[in-house]
């Protein structure tokens, strides 16, 4: 799994909604959240709706992507039954997933502008929810966001799923 100061791989991607998504952090004047999932993966389920409040207080100051790990079709399904507010990408073929290589899902990499890995977190963990959460809006130049409220009738953490490409 790609560590804390390596740098992200480029690469390009088909998106859900159409089109490419690409890659480049190196050429990135914003942080980026790649967040790996999979549609069958109940803790992945679990944490969308942080990560949709993320997105929404981001707006364009950074970016949030999704990277699903298969088909278009039931990544269209699942996408339609637990609501992620932000892009999706496929990875169909596990091309990012090999190059990232996440142990489980969801993993989330939060990569500074300019390509460096500054974050991990694997399975769900709301401390590890609300540190990402806090770095990535400083460097947008927002207020630190609490996204995972300690009482919230959800687990501290849960572990994840094995990811698809081992």
């Amino acid at each position: 799994m790609l560590q804390l100061d390596d740098h992200s791989p480029a690469l390009t991607l088909p998106a859900l909604d159409g089109g490419d998504w690409t890659c480049d952090a190196a050429a990135e004047t914003r942080p980026t959240l790649l967040v790996f999932f999979e549609t069958d993966c109940p803790t992945c389920q679990l944490t969308m709706p942080y990560l949709n409040r993320l997105a929404a207080d981001l707006g364009e100051a950074a970016r949030v992507v999704a990277l699903r790990q298969g088909s278009p079709s039931a990544t269209r399904a699942a996408v339609e039954q637990f609501p992620i507010d932000f892009p999706v990408v496929l990875d169909v073929e596990l091309q990012a997933s090999k190059l990232f290589d996440p142990l489980a899902v969801p993993t989330l990499f939060l990569i500074a502008a300019g390509g460096t890995i500054l974050r991990t977190v694997t399975g769900f963990d709301k401390a590890g929810l609300n540190d990402i959460a806090a770095e990535i809006c400083t460097r947008a130049g927002r207020q630190p966001l609490l996204i995972a409220e300690e009482f919230d009738g959800q687990p501290q953490r849960k572990p994840g799923c094995t990811s698809r490409h081992l």
